[in-house]
């Protein structure tokens, strides 16, 4: 059972990453197209300002998901009823905070941009995009965590791909015609609350959520422990563009989005694979299983640098020629910039690494103990930032964002595998080495394909045969690590 549901999780989600995908390709590029890069820089932006009412959750997600686990391995749905009230009071707070950050946003926003449209228009836009945000938080949040606690979430993934898949169709289609892009978001933001009222109402129904009188206060205590992270890695995720947007210009912003949508891709790529992973983990781990909690961290952890090292070999390669492709006949910007690219995508592969290490510490709950970490992660980054973009401007951002990344990868690594997982760091970094040298080797192979890149079949074509070279080179080095590990020898400890 928990095999296949841990496939459908995988599954249905990396449905939803091909359409997101497409979406966050497709998307931008036609408003690059029909309109220019300054008015995608001022989406970008927006949607980045906005999503700044996520400190506001304060890690309640992390912390329910830690606490649903027990009562569902149990089969207590009194207690589980009793968490999901508590969070929909939560969420439901945070909409309604939503809304007045909101129309600040919208009064004061036009004010620290330069943009074609008006302060009405910008007023518009800023609540219709908002409304998206603030159905889930008012519908379908607190359920989507209950599903992913029961090892569920491809219920909701698959009624998400659909909703995504309807949005990216009637959006594209407006696009072309060329309506405005009020009506193409409000348009978004209608199917977004359909979703969600009706994933709400299903959910409720299947999983028997009762009418409870009494909250989790248990759940409500503990959400103060996950806050702290919470901000700090909120401020450091999102530091970047903010900066841009204040230090340099909406085309910039355009430029940094256009590279992070690729490294978004592998960000979520990574999250789909943990999805199938953690609540197995919360599982293990509340009937407190550990030998299968290590088993099952091996594999997660061997797992994420294979495909971490994979992706980021690949896009090492195919990053400058698709951003070549993706951005022709859009002339107001220079997107090609070879060392930035190439420092987001270390970037990406560190961020990558740290993923089972992360979650491994939110299922047990040790909220409290690495608040301090990601205190000092997103303080590193901000201090650099300012201090780099000034020179550097845009390869100085994501510097500070990179080495402050590293810190956190390095010391968490280090307090999970000596405090949790009781076993030495040092076996970890030499697979880590290992890699690095499979990636040069890699990348050194690679030079002998043909890179003659002139339109998007091209490019598929080149992305497919450093594909081949990357995952047989690493498979080789897979059969042979296994090979030990079924002679016994195992994953050292």
């Amino acid at each position: 059972m928990n095999k296949n549901c841990m496939f459908l999780n995988i599954f249905s989600l990396f449905l939803i990453q091909i359409i997101l995908t497409i979406y966050n390709f497709l998307i931008p590029k036609m408003i690059l197209f029909y309109y220019n890069s300054e008015v995608n820089g001022f989406i970008l932006s927006l949607n980045q300002f906005l999503n700044y009412i996520n400190i506001i959750e304060g890690g309640v997600s992390s912390v329910i998901l830690a606490i649903l686990y027990k009562p569902i391995a149990i089969n207590d749905i009194d207690e589980v009823s009793a968490i999901i009230k508590a969070t929909n009071r939560i969420f439901r707070k945070i909409g309604y905070i939503l809304f007045i950050y909101t129309i600040i946003l919208a009064v004061i926003y036009p004010y620290f941009i330069t943009v074609r449209y008006n302060r009405v228009y910008i007023f518009a836009m800023t609540m219709v995009i908002s409304f998206s945000i603030f159905v889930q938080y008012c519908f379908s949040l607190s359920y989507k965590l209950l599903l992913q606690a029961k090892k569920k979430s491809y219920i909701y993934s698959f009624s998400q791909a659909v909703s995504l898949g309807i949005i990216l169709i009637i959006s594209s289609y407006l696009l072309k015609r060329g309506e405005d892009l009020l009506l193409v978001k409000l348009v978004a933001g209608i199917i977004f609350f359909l979703h969600a009222f009706l994933f709400m109402k299903y959910t409720k129904k299947m999983c028997n959520i009762k009418e409870v009188k009494k909250e989790n206060k248990n759940f409500i205590a503990k959400r103060w422990d996950g806050f702290g992270i919470n901000i700090a890695s909120f401020v450091h995720n999102n530091t970047d563009i903010v900066l841009i947007s204040f230090f340099l210009n909406l085309k910039e912003v355009s430029v940094y989005s256009v590279y992070n949508l690729i490294i978004l891709g592998i960000k979520m790529f990574i999250s789909t694979i943990s999805i199938g992973f953690t609540p197995l983990l919360g599982e293990y781990y509340a009937k407190k299983e550990f030998n299968k909690l290590n088993l099952i961290f091996d594999k997660y952890e061997q797992i994420i640098l294979f495909v971490s090292f994979a992706i980021g070999t690949i896009t090492t390669k195919t990053i400058i020629p698709f951003i070549t492709l993706f951005t022709k006949n859009t002339t107001d910007v220079n997107y090609i910039r070879p060392s930035f690219g190439i420092i987001f995508i270390i970037y990406a592969v560190i961020f990558s690494i740290r993923e089972p290490f992360i979650n491994m510490s939110y299922v047990t709950g040790q909220f409290k103990t690495i608040t301090k970490y990601a205190y000092i992660e997103a303080s590193i980054n901000i201090i650099m930032s300012l201090f780099l973009i000034v020179k550097f401007e845009l390869n100085g951002v994501i510097l500070a964002t990179l080495f402050s990344t590293l810190y956190r990868t390095m010391i968490q690594i280090i307090f999970l595998e000596n405090k949790i997982l009781k076993r030495n760091y040092k076996n970890l970094l030499i697979k880590i080495i290992v890699f690095i040298l499979l990636m040069c080797s890699n990348l050194y192979l690679a030079k002998f394909i043909n890179s003659t890149i002139d339109d998007w079949i091209d490019w598929i074509i080149y992305s497919f045969k450093i594909t081949i070279i990357v995952i047989l080179v690493q498979s080789l080095y897979m059969l042979f690590y296994y090979r030990k590990f079924i002679l016994g020898k195992g994953v050292k400890k």
